[in-house]
């Protein structure tokens, strides 16, 4: 009897949930199957890997259980490594990753991230493919494109992998004499961050939106029904640079996401930062957390995983860059 990588990946995902149904969920089969594997894991090492009780639904990891973890994750980890490596030298041409982004997203952390990541793999090309995040999420899902970097939670993870690369918050943009004729209450504020409480002191300030139909704008006008305000929207546009160019006017206010202010970020020069407020908004809603989708059977993990590292860099640059932290 012996037993293969699916025993060990099966064996990994019922030790991370500790409990067999919820592991065979995760894995779509069925829980005796899962079971089997199980015990043919513990039947082949002679030694019980979990303690079962409550009529076996609570699971614990025994120490020879906690030893084939740390063993089978690194087995798994060159296993992987090896296939992509094979791959790659399989390949008669050169590997290309499709990569969507938006715009804002391309232009701020793929130059860098692509210069790390070229250094790292010489022998695989980056095709990035800006746009509409919904028109690149329908190529993503058709198979048109190979990762997707973005927030989106409608994906259905029995097709898709993520890797979370940041979480990005929203801010509100607003000129000081503006802030301070409508909302001199916020403005007084040692520290002022925008939660529920202060956003009834925007109730009569002009703002300036992204359309309905983009996620910023669907985030906003979520947290303004939550806090029973109803806004006044001065004008909208979809375009981030014009939003941030009226507020910068004395327009009105707007708010926007970490990336498009950096991309932006002239507006926000020295010379302009005592004019230009930058206030974070202090609600869960207004941090959206930016992945890196791919297909679950796709095969270069490896090179993806450290495109992810590389785009993570370029996230805490970005910040830096700005004065902006976490």
């Amino acid at each position: 009897m012996s037993i293969n990588f699916n025993s060990l990946k099966y064996f990994l995902t019922v030790a991370e949930e500790l409990s067999v149904t919820r592991a065979s969920r995760k894995l779509y089969i069925s829980q005796q199957a899962l079971s089997e594997h199980i015990a043919k894991v513990e039947k082949y090492y002679g030694v019980s890997m979990f303690v079962r009780s409550n009529h076996g639904r609570r699971l614990s990891l025994t120490p020879s259980g906690e030893q084939l973890v740390l063993v089978a994750r690194q087995i798994l980890q060159l296993e992987q490594q090896f296939e992509d490596s094979c791959n790659v030298l399989s390949s008669r041409t050169r590997d290309t990753l499709r990569l969507g982004t938006t715009p804002a997203r391309g232009e701020l952390l793929i130059p860098g991230a692509l210069y790390a990541f070229s250094r790292l793999h010489p022998e695989i090309k980056l095709s990035i493919r800006t746009g509409h995040f919904e028109q690149l999420r329908q190529e993503f899902i058709n198979g048109d494109l190979d990762m997707l970097l973005g927030f989106d939670k409608t994906l259905p993870t029995c097709n898709f992998q993520s890797i979370e690369i940041s979480e990005e918050r929203i801010f509100f943009v607003c000129r000081r004499d503006v802030l301070s004729s409508f909302c001199p209450k916020l403005l007084a504020m040692p520290s002022p961050v925008i939660s529920y409480g202060e956003l009834k002191l925007l109730d009569k300030l002009p703002l300036l939106l992204f359309p309905s139909d983009s996620y910023t704008r669907h985030v906003i006008d979520l947290i303004f029904e939550k806090s029973s305000v109803t806004p006044v929207i001065a004008m909208e546009a979809s375009q981030s640079s014009m939003l941030l160019r009226m507020a910068q006017q004395g327009i009105g206010a707007t708010f926007s996401l970490e990336s498009l202010i950096c991309k932006n970020r002239h507006m926000f020069a020295p010379k302009l930062s005592s004019q230009m407020l930058l206030i974070p908004l202090d609600l869960s809603e207004a941090c959206v957390k930016v992945s890196l989708f791919f297909f679950k059977n796709y095969k270069l993990k490896a090179p993806i995983q450290d495109l992810a590292r590389a785009i993570q860099n370029e996230y805490e640059s970005m910040r830096t860059a700005l004065h902006i932290h976490k």
